[in-house]
């Protein structure tokens, strides 16, 4: 009986295309030889493979166009900036708007009202360049394990008001069940993570599956982070949790 599966988290055209780059992951190519690797080990092994996959509704809440006066967080990251205000929107920022006096663009399509209720939750969300839209060739696959692979799917579709890291969250899912709820019928107990990113959809997927009674294990040569500060912070952040990260 399997009791392992492989989670490959977001390997998609949006953050590893070398045309469409909207969200570049650098260093993801010294990953591709042992991702493709772990997949075929995976499939001979003969393991669950159950990837996500980013796609976001045009005008989505983490998308910097969806508001004025912000910029993206990569912007600084490929400066070696460090982050500032204009990289995020806060809950503390928004509390005084109001629909007809905010910081949202014409084009953003959730009210300030959404925006409040999501982000005295979250609290903060980062400012990103439009990536992995629904339909758009950014969301599909990287070439090189397109249609290879996978057992089940797990599609991230967010709402425009709403922002889902983790493959655990809010998530099309298979068959009216959610993740969790599959691997455990399925007698999964042990998830295997890797991909993109380390700081972000990783570190969310890997807690949500603690969180969720699995067993969790990262080899830090499967995985990449946006930013070096905050994807040291996530690593430990993982190994607090019981997250077994092998070097």
């Amino acid at each position: 009986m399997n009791t392992t599966a492989l989670i490959p988290v977001d390997y998609e055209n949006g953050f590893a295309h070398p045309k469409e780059r909207e969200l570049y992951v650098a260093w993801w190519e010294e990953l591709a030889p042992y991702i493709i690797n772990t997949i075929q080990e995976t499939k001979r092994a003969g393991w669950l493979i159950i990837p996500t996959r980013d796609m976001h509704p045009e005008w989505h809440i983490s998308f910097v166009t969806s508001f004025v006066w912000k910029e993206p967080l990569t912007d600084a990251l490929k400066s070696w900036k460090d982050p500032s205000a204009k990289n995020f929107i806060t809950y503390e920022e928004v509390q005084d708007w109001t629909e007809e006096n905010n910081g949202l663009s014409k084009t953003a399509t959730f009210s300030v009202e959404e925006l409040k209720v999501y982000l005295e939750i979250a609290g903060t969300q980062a400012m990103w360049p439009e990536h992995c839209r629904t339909d758009s060739s950014s969301s599909q696959y990287f070439w090189w394990i397109e249609g290879l692979w996978f057992d089940y799917e797990i599609k991230k579709w967010f709402k425009p008001n709403e922002e889902c890291y983790s493959g655990f969250g809010w998530v099309e899912m298979i068959q009216n069940i959610p993740l969790a709820k599959l691997l455990k019928n399925l007698w999964v107990q042990t998830v295997q993570i890797l991909w993109l990113a380390t700081d972000y959809c990783i570190k969310a997927t890997s807690l949500d599956a603690i969180k969720n009674g699995f067993n969790v294990k990262l080899l830090t040569k499967w995985i990449a982070g946006v930013d070096p500060t905050t994807t040291v912070k996530a690593l430990e952040e993982m190994r607090q949790a019981w997250v077994k990260i092998i070097e």
